[in-house]
Order: C-alpha cells, then sequence, then structure tokens
C-alpha cells in the first residue's frame, strides 16, 4: 500500500517534469522536445523558470534557496520543494500559534 506522502511525492515529482518539459519546449522554441531526463538538460534560464513556475503553483519561496540547492535530478528537486513546503507549513502554525496566545 502507497503512503499518502509517497502519493504527494509522486505528484510533485510529476508537477516537476511536466513544467519542466513545458518550460523546454517554451526557451527552445521546439514543440517537439523531448522529455528531459533530469536537470543537467535544462540550461540555467530554464531551471530559473522551472523554479519560478514551481513557486507559483505550490506558493512556496524556492528561489532564493536555490543556493543551497546541490541535486542534479527531478527527483532531488521534488525532495527539494516539499522541504521548502514543509518548512512553510510549519513556520505558518508556529506564527498562528504565537498570535493565539
Amino acid at each position: 500500500m502507497t503512503s499518502a506522502l509517497e502519493v504527494v511525492r509522486q505528484e510533485i515529482n510529476e508537477q516537476v517534469r511536466q513544467r519542466a518539459t513545458a518550460v523546454l519546449m517554451l526557451t527552445s522554441g521546439d514543440p517537439e522536445v523531448e522529455e528531459p531526463n533530469d536537470l543537467g538538460d535544462l540550461d540555467s534560464f530554464s531551471v530559473v523558470q522551472l523554479i519560478l513556475s514551481l513557486e507559483d503553483y505550490y506558493q512556496v519561496s524556492l528561489l532564493e534557496d536555490m543556493p543551497t540547492f546541490e541535486g542534479k535530478t527531478f527527483e532531488d528537486l521534488t525532495e527539494f520543494v516539499i522541504e521548502r513546503i514543509d518548512r512553510q507549513e510549519a513556520a505558518a502554525e508556529a506564527n498562528k500559534a504565537g498570535t493565539a496566545g
């Protein structure tokens, strides 16, 4: 049986891959572009566009933390996104608890 966290991880990974392909199509101007295998298939401009797209979709800050990102795969980026979502949700909960008391 698949855990809820694994389902979320799979959904985010699929979103990362779809958005990476869309960004690559837009930046290359080639609608027949193959799906990228990992982040190395994207140039730096495309990576920034991907990160901004993910920020918008998940409403989470990613770009300012990118200097700490050392991954190379879409799975690595998925974990990075999940960590930032968790961090942001924890901060929001702490903030809410602090204002409630």
